[in-house]
């Protein structure tokens, strides 16, 4: 599971993003906002609670951060690896 965590998390909860990676470790998030992210993978996370700031914060600390910006449209590669962490 791939999820897409705002900067500032408690106060934009509607900006939380979610994707399985395919087996090339792609992913497709929809309607993402410009702004500061931190993306992180979990595997098997499913069950998780996903969309609340206290489940993810543990996972964050491991994430990449990414920046998108306005002029995004379409697709956007992240430029580093992002490590799968366990649940």
């Amino acid at each position: 599971m791939v999820v897409l965590v705002p900067k500032d998390p408690e106060s934009n909860r509607e900006l939380f993003r979610r994707d399985q990676s395919d087996l090339d470790g792609s992913f497709t998030l929809q309607s993402v906002i410009p702004g500061s992210y931190t993306i992180i993978a979990i595997e098997n996370g499913w069950d998780m609670d996903w969309a609340k700031p206290a489940v993810m914060a543990h996972y964050c600390q491991r994430g990449r951060t990414v920046k998108v910006g306005s002029q995004i449209n379409g697709s956007m590669h992240v430029p580093e690896l992002v490590e799968v962490q366990t649940k």
